[in-house]
C-alpha cells in the first residue's frame, strides 16, 4: 500500500511540475470526454433506428458456392414474396408480430425454395435479438447495433451470413420513398459525413466490445 502511495505521490509531482505533461493529459482526457458523448449520442440514435426496423438475416449451410447461391435464393424468394405484404404494415411492430406468426409458413418456403433445387437441408426461422454491423444498401448506411430479426438458418447454419431489413424495404433505392423514419433519422441514414462515419466506427467498436465480454 505503501509503494502505491509513493508512486501516486510521484506521478502527481511530475504531472504538477511539467506544464507540457499537464497540457497533454488536458487534450487526453477531452478527447475522451469528447468520444464518450459522441458514442453515446450514436448510440441513442442507433436505437431509435432499429425500434423501426425488423432486420432479415440468412445463414448459409456452409461457405461452399453451392450453399451460398442457396441462401440468396432463400432471401430472394422471401423478399418477392413477402416484401409488398410487409411494406403495408403500418408499423415495425405489426411487422413483428406478422414474422412471428408465420414463422412455420416462412420456414416452409425456404425449405420448398431449397428441395426445389436439389436440396434437403431443414431450416430453422425465428424472430430474435441480434447484434449487426454496419451495413449499406444502395445510398442507406444502417448504424451497427442491436436489432429485431427474422433469421433463417440453413442446415448447420455455418457459412457465411447475408443481412437485409424486412421492414421498411431498405435493400433498395425504393426505401427512400417511406415515412417510416423521422428527417433527422434520415439524415443519418443517408449522410456520408465524416462525424456520421465517425459515430458508425464507435458504434461498431463499441458493440464488439459489448461481444467481447458477454
Amino acid at each position: 500500500m505503501k509503494r502505491v502511495r509513493n508512486i501516486l505521490y510521484a506521478a502527481a509531482k511530475r504531472l504538477a511540475a511539467s506544464k507540457l505533461l499537464r497540457i497533454e493529459l488536458a487534450v487526453i482526457v477531452g478527447t475522451l470526454s469528447v468520444l464518450t458523448y459522441t458514442a453515446a449520442a450514436a448510440i441513442g440514435e442507433q436505437r431509435e433506428i432499429a425500434e423501426r426496423v425488423l432486420r432479415l438475416h440468412v445463414v448459409a449451410a456452409s461457405d461452399s458456392a453451392e450453399d451460398q447461391a442457396l441462401k440468396l435464393s432463400v432471401r430472394d424468394h422471401l423478399l418477392a414474396t413477402y416484401g409488398e405484404e410487409l411494406t403495408a404494415m403500418p408499423s415495425v411492430v405489426e411487422a413483428t408480430a406478422w414474422a412471428q406468426a408465420h414463422l412455420p409458413e416462412l420456414q416452409a418456403a425456404a425449405e420448398a425454395v431449397l428441395a426445389a433445387q436439389g436440396c434437403d437441408a431443414s431450416v430453422t426461422a425465428s424472430v430474435c435479438r441480434e447484434v449487426f454491423p454496419t451495413r449499406t444498401y444502395d445510398a442507406l448506411n444502417l448504424p451497427a447495433g442491436e436489432y429485431t430479426a427474422l433469421k433463417l438458418v440453413i442446415g448447420a447454419g455455418a457459412g457465411k451470413n447475408w443481412w437485409c431489413v424486412m421492414f421498411p424495404p431498405l435493400c433498395t433505392a425504393a426505401a427512400l420513398d417511406t415515412a417510416v423514419f423521422t428527417d433527422g433519422q434520415w439524415r443519418t441514414l443517408t449522410n456520408d459525413a465524416p462525424d456520421i462515419t465517425i459515430r458508425f466506427r464507435l458504434l461498431e467498436w463499441w458493440y464488439a466490445l459489448v461481444e467481447l465480454f458477454d
